[in-house]
C-alpha cells in the first residue's frame, strides 16, 4: 500500500464514529476531565478527534478564558473569545474562570465576558486580574443572579458605596483578593464563607460588612482601617490578620489608642465612634477564633475587650503579641469572657517590642478565674523574662501551672511551665 493510501485510511479512522477510549467514559467524569483545559485548548483538541467531538466544547459547562502566547494583543484574544461566545450560545454554564495576565487593555473585555457568563446561569465565577500596574473595575451585571453560589475576585477595584448581594441569593462563597475596596458597606445575606485577603481598605471611614449566614470569615494580610463586623450569629470560624500597614496603630502606644498627639491618625480616626465595638462583638459566636497584629502598637483588638463581648462558643483561640503588653489583662479578660475555651495558642515573636502604656480599664480582670478545662501552648523562638513573667501573671489567675506548655524553636520539642520554670 502507498504511503498515500496509508495516510488517508488513517484520516478515515480518525474522522470516522468509531468508539475510542475517551468515548467509554462517563459523562460527567469525562466532563469532569475536559473541564481543565482552557476553551482555546478544549476547542483545538476536541477538534482534532472524531466527528463526533468536534462540537462537543459548544456544550461544555466549564468555560476558561485565559491568555495565551498565540494572542498577540487584546484584540486578537477578544476576536477569539467572541467567536467562542459566538457559536457556543446560551447554554448553561457552572464554571466561568477569565484570567488575565500579560495582556494590557483587557479591562473592558472582561466586563463583556462576565456578562456573558452571567447570562448563562453561571454557578461558579472566577476572574483573576495579574496585572502588576493595573486595577480592574468591578464588571457590570455581578450583583444580581439566582444562580451565583461562588463569586472570586482578584485586583479589583471596588469604589461602590455599597457593595450589595443581596440579590445574589444563591450565593455561598466570596473571596475578594489582592483589591482595592472604597467601600462602606458590604451585604450579603446569604453567604457563608467570606474570604477577604491581601486587600486595602480605603476611605476616611471604616467599611461595614454584614453577613449574617457566615460560617467561615477569613480577614487577612489587610491594610487600612479594620472594618465594623455586624453579628455573625453562625460563625464557626474566623481569623483577622493585620499587615504591617494598619490604620489602627497609636504611635505613642497607648494601650487602647486615644492619645492626644493630633499627628496619631489611628488615634485621630478613631475618635468619635464611642462605644462601639469594631471587630470582637461581630465575631463573639465562633468557635475557632484566629486574631494577629504585626506589631503591638495595633490597638483595635485591646480596645473591644473593654467593652466586655462574651465569647460563649469559643473553644480554640489563636493570639500574638499585641495581647502580651501592659499588665497582660487584655488577656486575662479574653480568657474570663470565654468560658468553654479548650485551648489557647499563644504566638511570640522572637523580639522584644517592649511594652505598651497602660491605660486601659478591663472589666473583671482583677478577679481568679477556674481554668481547669483550658491548655495554654506557647510558640517562641526562646523563653524570655517577659514570656515567664506574664506566664505567671496567668497562672496567679486561675491558669493551672501543669497546662501550660512551651516550644521553642531554637530547642524544639515541648517544655512544661510547671516543672520547668
Amino acid at each position: 500500500m502507498s504511503p498515500g493510501s496509508k495516510a488517508s485510511k488513517m484520516q478515515e479512522k480518525a474522522s470516522g464514529d468509531d468508539e475510542d477510549c475517551l468515548s467509554a467514559l462517563p459523562e460527567d467524569i469525562l466532563n469532569y476531565i475536559l473541564s481543565f483545559l482552557s476553551s482555546r485548548e478544549l476547542v483545538q483538541g476536541t477538534c482534532l478527534l472524531a466527528r463526533k467531538w468536534r462540537n462537543r466544547w459548544k456544550s461544555m459547562p466549564v468555560l476558561r478564558v485565559s491568555e495565551d502566547d498565540i494572542f498577540e494583543n487584546a484584540h486578537e484574544m477578544n476576536k477569539f473569545v467572541n467567536h467562542l461566545i459566538f457559536h457556543r450560545g446560551p447554554n448553561t454554564l457552572v464554571e466561568c474562570e477569565i484570567y488575565m495576565g500579560h495582556i494590557d487593555d483587557t479591562f473592558g473585555y472582561v466586563d463583556l465576558w462576565a456578562r456573558y457568563a452571567m447570562s448563562c446561569e453561571v454557578q461558579i465565577l472566577c476572574i483573576i486580574i495579574d496585572l502588576p500596574d493595573g486595577w480592574c473595575p468591578l464588571p457590570t451585571k455581578l450583583l444580581v443572579s439566582d444562580h451565583l453560589t461562588t463569586l472570586e475576585l482578584w485586583r479589583m477595584q471596588l469604589v461602590e458605596p455599597l457593595l450589595d448581594f443581596s440579590r445574589c441569593s444563591a450565593l455561598q462563597e466570596l473571596k475578594i483578593i489582592h483589591s482595592s475596596l472604597n467601600v462602606r458597606h458590604i451585604i450579603s445575606p446569604s453567604v457563608k464563607r467570606l474570604r477577604i485577603q491581601e486587600c486595602r481598605f480605603l476611605g476616611d471611614a471604616r467599611a461595614r460588612i454584614s453577613a449574617p449566614n457566615l460560617i467561615v470569615f477569613e480577614l487577612v494580610s489587610f491594610s487600612g482601617c479594620t472594618p465594623f463586623l455586624d453579628n455573625m450569629p453562625q460563625l464557626v470560624s474566623a481569623s483577622i490578620c493585620h499587615e504591617e500597614d494598619s490604620r489602627d496603630c497609636c504611635r505613642s502606644k497607648f494601650e487602647i489608642g486615644g492619645c492626644a498627639d493630633v499627628s496619631c491618625q489611628g488615634c485621630a480616626h478613631n475618635r468619635g465612634e464611642g462605644n462601639k465595638s469594631v471587630s470582637l462583638e461581630g465575631l463573639s459566636h465562633a468557635l475557632h477564633l484566629q486574631l494577629l497584629t504585626s506589631k503591638v502598637e495595633m490597638f483595635i483588638f485591646r480596645r473591644d475587650l473593654t467593652l466586655c463581648p462574651v465569647f460563649c462558643k469559643l473553644k480554640t483561640l489563636i493570639i500574638n503579641d499585641w495581647c502580651m503588653v501592659a499588665n497582660v489583662h487584655a488577656l486575662i479578660v479574653f480568657l474570663q469572657h470565654s468560658p468553654v475555651l479548650e485551648k489557647l495558642t499563644l504566638l511570640i515573636s522572637e523580639a522584644d517590642e517592649g511594652e505598651v502604656a497602660k491605660g486601659a480599664k478591663y472589666e473583671g480582670a482583677q478577679q481568679p478565674f477556674d481554668f481547669k478545662q483550658l491548655t495554654v501552648e506557647v510558640e517562641c523562638f526562646k523563653i524570655s523574662e517577659r514570656i515567664k513573667k506574664n506566664l505567671k501573671v496567668l497562672t496567679t489567675f486561675g491558669v493551672p501551672p501543669g497546662q501550660i506548655k512551651i516550644h521553642q524553636s531554637s530547642m524544639g520539642g515541648f517544655c512544661s511551665f510547671a516543672s520547668d520554670y
